[in-house]
C-alpha cells in the first residue's frame, strides 16, 4: 500500500522516489522468495559431475541396516501412445539379469548371501513420474548393493526367454489390478484429470501393447531414458558419510562404456547418444511439463457416473482443479509500480513463510470439518452416509491444487445424504468456524508438531525415505521437525522469529477468508445458490460466540 501511494505521487518526488521505490521493490521481492527453512544439517547431498545427485542422511534405527533408493525420473508419462506399460515392464526386467550377474539364479543367491528377498528387502515402483528400485540390506554389505545397483541401471541383459518369462508376470499384475474397485478408482483418476495426460497413461499400461513388446523395444526405452542426470539416489541408515560418498563417487562416476548388450542391435540409432540432453528429465524443470491444465473450460461439462451391480453403495466424488498461485513480483517500469505474477514454478510455491501459513490454515479447516462430521454421525440415530470428507491436495507438478468432496452412504439413502454434506459444506463457506474451533486446531497442530519434533531422531530410516525423495522432487529442502515446529509456533501464535519477521498469528478472519475461497468452489461447480442452502442448526459450541459480535465480512 505504502508503494502504491509513492507510486501515485511519483511526479511530485522524481528520482529520488524512483530511487526509493526500487530500493523498497527489491525487499519485497527477496522477502515474497526468501526460502524461510533450512535444510537439515544431518543430511549430505552433492551431484556427481555426471549430473547424478545424491542423499546421505545417517540414522541409526534399525542399527547397522541401510536402505538404498535410487530414483529415476521416467515413468508412464514418458511413454508414446504405441508403449503404454514399457516403463513398469523395464523395472521388472533389469532385474533378471547384468553383464555381471546374468540370469534371476545368480541374483537371487547373491540377494540370499546378504540376507535380501525379492519383494521385501528388493522391489522397485513405477509411477507416471518416476521409477524408484529400493534394496535394503545390512551396513556391511552396502558397497556390494551400490555395485549391483549401478549395474542394473546401466547394464542389464533384457534377456529375451527371461523377459518372455517375466511378460507372463507383468500381465498378471494387470489382471489382478481388473477388479470392480481398480476401475472404479480409474474411472475417477480420469475425470479428476480428463483434460492432462495423466488420464491416458496408467503406468500399469495396456495388455495388448504389452504383448508385443520386443526386447528391443525395451532395451531402446531403457537405453533412452536410464542416465545419470536422470537418477537420484538416496541412502539413509547406520552409515558413516565419508565411506558412503567415497563408495558412490567411485561407482557411479564412472562412465558407462558398454550399453548394447546381449547382441541387441540398434538401427538408425541417432537419438540415444549420451552427449543428447534431449532425453533428459529433469524433475527440478517445471516448464518442461506434458499436463499443461486449462482452467477456463467449464466443470459440469465433465461428469462421470460409474455403476456395477457388485457396487454395493453410493458415492460422489466432486473434484475441482485450480491452478497454482503464482509469486508475486514487483517491478518498476516508466516510473510507475507494476505487479506481475511470474509463471508458477516449484520454488514459488514451496518453502516459503505464506505457502506454510496457508498449509497451516488448510490443516485447521480439515480438522474442524471431520470433527463436525464426526459429531453429526454420533449425534444422528441413522446417518444416512457412511462418510462426508474433504481434503485439499495440491500438486506442484501439475501445477494445480485438486479439492475433493467425497460422500459416501448407502444407495436408497443417496439424497439425504448428499442433502446433508452439500449444508455442511454450505456451512464452511457461509460462516467458516467459530472462535473456539480455530483454537482448538491451533492446539492439535501444535501438538501435533511438538509429537513429530520429539520423534525425529527415532524415526525409522524408511520413514525418512518417502519425505525426503518428495523433497528433491520439488526442489525443497528436508527440514527438521524442531524447525518446523518452530516455525509453525511462530505463524500459529505471532511474534518474531530468528530472521526478525513479525507475524501477529492466524485470525479468525484469514481462516475464513480460505474456508469461503475453498468451499465456494463447490457452488461455483454446480450452480448451486449458496443462499438457498439450509444451513440452519449450526450449532455454536462456544458460549462466547455471538454472531452479532462478528461484523459480515468477518462471519
Amino acid at each position: 500500500e505504502r508503494m502504491e501511494e509513492d507510486n501515485n505521487s511519483s511526479h511530485q518526488h522524481g528520482e529520488n522516489q524512483s530511487e526509493s521505490s526500487l530500493v523498497a521493490i527489491k525487499k519485497l521481492n527477496k522477502l515474497l522468495r526468501t526460502q524461510f527453512y533450512q535444510p537439515w544439517s544431518k543430511i549430505y547431498s552433492s551431484t556427481l559431475p555426471n549430473s547424478l545427485r545424491y542423499f546421505i542422511l545417517p540414522n541409526s534405527h534399525p542399527v547397522e541396516r541401510v536402505e538404498v533408493y535410487l530414483r529415476v525420473s521416467v515413468g508412464s508419462l514418458n511413454e508414446e501412445e504405441h508403449q503404454q506399460g514399457i516403463a513398469h515392464f523395464i523395472e521388472h526386467c533389469v532385474f533378471l539379469g547384468t553383464e555381471q550377474h546374468p540370469n534371476p539364479e545368480v541374483i537371487r543367491t547373491m540377494f540370499a548371501s546378504w540376507g535380501l528377498s525379492f519383494g521385501g528387502d528388493a522391489n522397485a515402483t513405477t509411477d507416471f513420474r518416476e521409477t524408484v528400485y529400493i534394496l535394503s540390506c545390512p551396513t556391511q554389505f552396502l558397497r556390494a548393493v551400490l555395485e549391483f545397483m549401478h549395474e542394473m541401471m546401466f547394464y542389464a541383459l533384457f534377456n529375451e526367454e527371461a523377459c518372455e518369462k517375466e511378460r507372463a508376470v507383468v500381465l498378471s499384475e494387470l489382471h489382478l489390478c481388473n477388479s470392480v474397485s481398480y476401475r472404479e478408482e480409474y474411472a475417477e483418476y480420469q475425470q479428476i484429470h480428463w483434460n492432462t495426460m495423466l488420464s491416458q497413461r496408467f503406468p500399469i499400461g495396456k495388455e495388448e501393447q504389452i504383448q508385443k513388446f520386443t526386447t528391443l523395444d525395451l532395451f531402446e526405452f531403457y537405453r533412452k531414458w536410464y542416465k545419470p542426470e536422470n537418477m537420484s539416489l538416496f541412502i539413509i541408515g547406520d552409515v558413516d558419510v565419508s565411506t558412503v560418498e567415497s563408495f558412490i563417487t567411485e561407482i557411479y562416476s564412472q562412465p558407462v562404456t558398454n550399453n548394447i548388450t546381449n547382441n541387441i542391435t540398434i538401427i538408425n540409432d541417432t537419438n540415444t547418444n549420451n552427449n543428447n540432453n534431449n532425453n533428459k528429465t529433469p524433475p527440478h524443470n517445471m516448464e518442461i511439463l506434458e499436463t499443461e491444465l486449462d482452467f477456463n473450460v467449464k466443470p459440469l461439462e465433465n461428469i462421470t457416473i460409474f455403476q456395477h451391480h457388485l457396487v454395493a453403495q453410493f458415492k460422489i466424488n466432486l473434484s475441482y482443479t485450480f491452478p497454482l498461485v503464482g509469486t508475486h513480483i514487483f517491478s518498476q517500469q516508466d516510473n510507475k509500480l507494476h505487479q506481475i505474477t511470474q509463471r508458477t514454478t516449484i520454488q514459488d510455491t514451496r518453502n516459503n513463510l505464506h505457502t506454510f501459513k496457508m498449509e497451516l490454515i488448510q490443516m485447521i479447516l480439515d480438522f474442524a470439518f471431520k470433527t463436525r462430521i464426526d459429531n453429526l454421525e454420533q449425534t444422528l440415530y441413522s446417518p444416512p452416509f457412511r462418510s462426508i470428507s474433504w481434503d485439499l491436495f495440491e500438486s506442484p507438478a501439475d501445477k494445480a491444487t485438486i479439492s475433493n468432496i467425497r460422500i459416501k452412504g448407502p444407495a436408497h439413502r443417496w439424497e439425504e445424504a448428499v442433502t446433508i454434506g452439500i449444508r455442511e459444506i454450505g456451512k464452511m463457506a457461509k460462516y467458516g468456524l467459530t472462535p473456539g474451533e480455530l483454537e482448538r486446531g491451533i492446539m492439535g497442530l501444535l501438538k501435533q508438531f511438538e509429537d513429530e519434533a520429539q520423534q525425529m531422531d527415532t524415526m525409522d530410516s524408511d520413514d525418512h525415505v518417502d519425505q525426503l525423495m518428495m523433497c528433491d522432487f520439488l526442489s525443497t529442502n528436508y527440514v527438521s521437525s524442531v524447525e518446523r515446529w518452530q516455525h509453525a509456533k511462530h505463524i500459529l501464535r505471532g511474534g518474531g522469529n530468528k530472521d526478525g519477521i513479525i507475524t501477529q498469528g492466524i485470525t479468525l478472519k484469514e481462516v475464513n477468508q480460505v474456508s469461503r475461497q475453498i468451499f465456494d468452489h463447490l457452488f461455483e461447480y454446480t450452480g448451486i445458490d449458496i443462499d438457498t442452502v439450509n444451513t440452519d442448526a449450526m450449532e455454536q459450541d462456544d458460549e462466547e460466540y455471538n454472531d452479532n459480535d462478528i461484523d459480515d465480512e468477518e462471519n
